[in-house]
């Protein structure tokens, strides 16, 4: 397999590729830009995780995390926020059954500066097996020698994690979940 030279290619070009077209010969030079809309309809179809018509899910006891690095170079976490606040405003019972987890300075799916591991199996079989529904979770960075270097708290939105000022800003016991002053 190939290691894609970034995100940004491997999101606009081997997504295409594999994806939308099923053709790993597809080369974004020869594409038709005429067929864009008709090909972007067709592809939001089944990339767009926007319904929040969740209720079926929900009914038989499902509980949602959901969670989004704040330096995410491929999708913004804003969309993330927006479906949250559209999903319990819709049906306001869902903030017991929906967590939105941001983790700052964290990448798609992993990497970047600051803590990006965190144990959400967990987290989730501690919710659906015990009720504990998760309002902090601990993410830590794990340094060259496989030992964390680093660790913060993730607060369940719309609260978030703030400093105590004392301590090392490195580890988690130091801070405290907050929700946003307004």
């Amino acid at each position: 397999s190939t290691k894609a030279p970034s995100a940004q290619w491997a999101f606009g070009t081997e997504m295409f590729k594999y994806l939308v077209f099923n053709d790993s010969t597809w080369d974004y030079a020869k594409y038709d830009l005429n067929k864009g809309r008709a090909d972007t309809r067709k592809a939001a179809g089944f990339f767009n995780a926007t319904s929040l018509d969740i209720d079926r899910f929900t009914a038989r006891g499902g509980k949602l995390i959901i969670w989004h690095g704040w330096s995410d170079p491929a999708l913004n976490a804003l969309a993330s926020i927006r479906y949250y606040q559209q999903a319990v405003a819709r049906r306001a019972a869902l903030k017991g059954q929906l967590r939105l987890f941001l983790l700052p300075g964290v990448l798609h799916c992993a990497g970047g500066p600051a803590p990006d591991q965190v144990n959400w199996p967990v987290a989730i079989s501690d919710w659906v097996e015990h009720g504990k529904a998760p309002a902090r979770v601990l993410a830590t960075k794990i340094g060259a020698d496989s030992k964390p270097t680093r660790s913060r708290p993730l607060c369940a939105y719309p609260e978030h994690a703030v400093w105590s000022g004392k301590g090392s800003s490195d580890d988690e016991a130091n801070f405290s979940c907050r929700a946003a002053a307004r």
